[in-house]
């Protein structure tokens, strides 16, 4: 960790040092552009208003327009460079704030993918998204594509959907395997965050690309228009010239001017996709050099190297395509000038040239002739979104003091010095226990023995003493787990795992739903998540103050029929842990041969001071601070007592 610091911090030192030269540099060369500008100007000048020399001032004003031009290039170069110099800056002051613990600051908290979250078995109670969210802890992405499948790997990590996927795609250690391989690159790191930095001022679309590239449809008889675009110009441009010297009449290239105006009305709806294409704002040279950067790699985990094929098919590697895309587009946008767009465009049939242009490049970009998939545009950006994702995993990851999961086939949870990640380093409180249905005589890898061990952990404990902090640490670092990153911890063993969870509960004026009602819901779906995991998995649970909302005879009742039911052999047994204030639950140790075991979470008090250790005990909790907190919240009442 500290030599990621010493690494960030340096690099960092190094950068703004580049940064303050380029600074000079641009000055110097903007005073340059001055000097020339001046020069050619008095050397084209004089000469109107005195004949002497006049060839000497204009050969100097010719000198000074030709340095001013190269003035001119050598800005926009330098510009470039100092942009670039400030991009790495940010990339390694933003690394050393995400060290330091400052990453609530960060621009992006995915607020919006919460509202898509309403029915999520999880996203909400373990705080996915939103301020001081996990998403805002990891999110490190350069582009909205790669923050949205962020989004998604957090989302499917540990759902029904996302198992499925993992079974029929690849194996949990693939992902863990990309990770870890990235989170060792630095170097890697810190360039695709620049070049990305680079297309766009806030996080790149590519979306209006892709639509851009699909509304752009072959041209028909394409080797007839060819020859119309360039006969047709040629012929006007030959008529003109000869008006001029009297060979012809003096308007006869009119005619040819007309014809190709037919051309173009002819054409014109199939020609407006071409002028949104040429509208893009994204730098696509930038976008070649990311894609080139990803190609140069040479990666060793499995995953890596399949997204890197993706960029490429039987003709060669996408990004000399995109390349010449981006060149297209630019010499293109000379029609953005007003009189070029009026008067030149027209003559030279510049529509219909781009327009042949575009078609020819968007066939490559489609696949068009591929063997595959790969290669097309679509793969490309899909495969700059991921490794944008697998990035920000990355960077969490040789953030974080904690270890890469072990995945085993067994249905267990197994924690030595877990965690919860969005807890200042020094603040957090590292708890070992296990979650397991499989026979202990099983090997599994290596973890500190504990008397905490069973298939599902009723907790109990005083208010404030970490119980729904303990929940989400659990839920959250199953997440991260097949996310494929990190987790704060000495050890973790899981197996294939769904996780569903009822904690946050709302209720709703709007929609007529009481608090109550509302909890009924988020247990429907735990049941439900329960009963329709993939083959091979198990249902992680976990119940924050299960049923609550109730009268506690009743709360006793329905809180054993759902435990019995996660319990039950029938269909698929599941693994978790629930919370309660209920004392009377705590004899479902008793009452399921152990499948259930009592832990709790408790305060201290020492001279009427009360404190929270948040370390996870053996058995029920024997005290409680109910009465106390009301105290200290003001709620001094006569009637409480003392």
């Amino acid at each position: 960790m500290e030599s990621l610091r010493t690494a960030h911090a340096s690099r960092a030192q190094e950068a703004e040092v580049a940064v303050a030269h380029a600074e000079a540099r641009v000055a110097n060369v903007s005073r340059g552009r001055v000097a020339t500008f001046v020069v050619a100007l008095i050397g084209f000048v004089t000469p109107l208003f005195r004949t002497a020399d006049a060839a000497l001032f204009q050969g100097i004003g010719a000198l000074g327009a030709l340095a001013f031009v190269v003035l001119v290039v050598l800005h926009a170069r330098l510009f470039e460079e100092k942009a670039r110099l400030q991009a790495k800056v940010a990339f390694h002051r933003r690394g050393l704030a995400r060290l330091d613990g400052a990453w609530g600051t960060a621009p992006t908290d995915g607020a919006r993918y919460a509202a898509t979250t309403e029915k999520h078995p999880y996203a909400d109670d373990l705080d996915l998204f939103g301020k001081g969210s996990l998403f805002q802890r990891i999110d490190f992405t350069a582009t909205r594509a790669g923050e949205a499948r962020l989004a998604e790997i957090l989302l499917g990590a540990a759902t029904p959907s996302g198992r499925d996927e993992h079974a029929e795609r690849e194996a949990p250690t693939d992902q863990r395997d990309a990770v870890a391989e990235l989170s060792e690159s630095l170097d890697f790191r810190e360039d695709f965050a620049v070049l990305g930095a680079r297309l766009a001022t806030e996080k790149a679309d590519f979306e209006p690309l892709v639509k851009a590239i699909g509304a752009i449809d072959v041209l028909p008889s394409a080797s007839l228009l060819t020859f119309v675009a360039f006969a047709i110009p040629l012929c006007t441009l030959a008529l003109r010239v000869a008006a001029s010297f009297g060979a012809v009449p003096k308007f006869s290239w009119v005619g040819s001017a007309a014809l190709g105006l037919l051309v173009l009305g002819a054409l014109a709806t199939r020609l407006q996709a071409t002028a949104a294409l040429g509208r893009l704002e994204l730098p696509l040279a930038r976008l070649q050099e990311i894609l080139l950067r990803i190609d140069g790699m040479r990666f060793e985990a499995p995953r890596l190297q399949r997204l890197q094929a993706r960029l490429r098919s039987a003709e060669g590697t996408v990004a000399p395509v995109i390349g010449a895309l981006g060149r297209t587009q630019n010499l293109y946008a000379a029609r953005n000038n007003d009189i070029f767009r009026l008067v030149i465009a027209p003559l030279v049939l510049w529509e219909l040239t781009f327009a042949l242009r575009f078609s020819t490049i968007a066939l490559r970009l489609k696949g068009v002739g591929n063997a595959g998939e790969n290669g097309t545009l679509t793969a490309a950006l899909a495969a700059v979104a991921e490794f944008d994702a697998l990035l920000s995993l990355a960077a969490f990851a040789a953030e974080e003091e904690g270890v890469f999961p072990t995945f085993v086939a067994e249905p267990v949870f197994l924690a030595d010095g877990l965690a919860h990640p969005l807890l200042p380093a020094n603040k957090r409180v590292a708890n070992q226990f296990s979650l397991r249905r499989a026979d202990p005589s099983i090997a599994l890898p290596a973890i500190n023995a504990t008397e905490m061990d069973a298939p599902v952990l009723l907790i109990t404990g005083s208010n404030m003493a970490g119980k729904s902090t303990l929940l989400r640490t659990v839920g959250t670092a199953v997440v991260l787990a097949y996310a494929g990153t990190k987790v704060p911890a000495r050890a973790l063993t899981l197996g294939p795992l769904v996780v569903a969870t009822s904690m946050r509960v709302r209720d709703s004026l709007g929609d007529g739903v009481s608090r109550f009602y509302a909890e009924l819901a988020k247990l429907r779906t735990v049941v439900e998540t329960g009963r329709h995991a993939p083959s091979g998995t198990t249902l992680l649970f976990l119940l924050d103050e299960v049923l609550h909302g109730t009268n506690s005879r009743e709360r006793n009742i329905g809180a054993r029929a759902l435990v019995s039911a996660l319990l039950s052999d029938d269909g698929s047994p599941a693994i978790g842990l629930l919370s309660t204030h209920d004392l009377a639950l705590t004899d479902l140790e008793a009452t399921t041969d152990g499948a259930v075991k009592n832990v709790h979470l408790r305060e201290n008090v020492v001279a009427d001071q009360m404190s929270f250790d948040y370390l996870l005990r053996r058995g029920p909790v024997t005290t409680s601070n109910a009465l106390r907190l009301m105290k200290a919240a003001g709620l001094d009442l006569p009637s409480l007592g003392d």
